[in-house]
């Protein structure tokens, strides 16, 4: 039987979503220090959103996915 393989497309500046000359979104990495985002959020953050290293989002976006995780069912005390 022959697999079936999934094909992704991989993070790179030119695909990031700015245009041509914009600067790039900062790197989920960079994010998470300028916000001081714990590391075990981050990583929570990255498995719920299947996000790779080097990930470049609107800060704004991070910080609302974030926030939404933390708001979520595994974070409830």
């Amino acid at each position: 039987m022959a697999e079936s393989k999934k094909t992704e497309a991989k993070e790179t500046p030119t695909t990031s979503g700015a245009p041509p000359g914009e600067p790039l979104d900062p790197t989920i990495e960079d994010l998470a220090e300028k916000n001081k985002i714990e590391a075990w959020v981050l990583a929570g953050v990255k498995v719920e959103y299947n996000w790779g290293a080097g990930k470049r989002l609107p800060e704004q976006e991070f910080l609302k996915k974030v926030d939404r995780w933390l708001k979520g069912p595994m974070c409830q005390r």
